[in-house]
């Protein structure tokens, strides 16, 4: 959970997948990954921090590459991920959901 040192707000939050995986186990959505933000915090720079320490912690687990994933039409979310050194894969489309899902991999150094 990320919470804001000066009012204790809680800001969003984000979570580490050491194994890559998802949900539904479709291993084509699979990702190390998963984040949000409060919606009235977005757009200040909490997403890209809260990556950016993930980042951190993947690498103290011994990975020097992750998957994220995110829906093509998340502006917010797919420049999050190009900020913290992403490099797009492709897009797929899940057949069940109707999403178009970007695939970005991240070589932790």
């Amino acid at each position: 959970m990320s919470i804001r040192e000066n009012d204790s707000k809680i800001i969003g939050f984000i979570v580490f997948r050491h194994k890559l995986e998802y949900d539904d186990d479709d291993e084509e959505f699979a990702s190390n990954f998963g984040y949000s933000v409060r919606p009235s915090e977005r757009g200040k720079g909490y997403a890209k921090e809260q990556l950016r320490l993930g980042l951190q912690k993947a690498k103290a687990f011994g990975l020097n590459q992750v998957r994220i994933v995110c829906r093509d039409i998340n502006i917010g979310s797919n420049k999050t991920i190009l900020a913290n050194g992403g490099i797009y894969v492709d897009t797929i489309h899940g057949e069940e959901s109707g999403l178009n899902i970007n695939r970005y991999d991240i070589q932790i150094e």
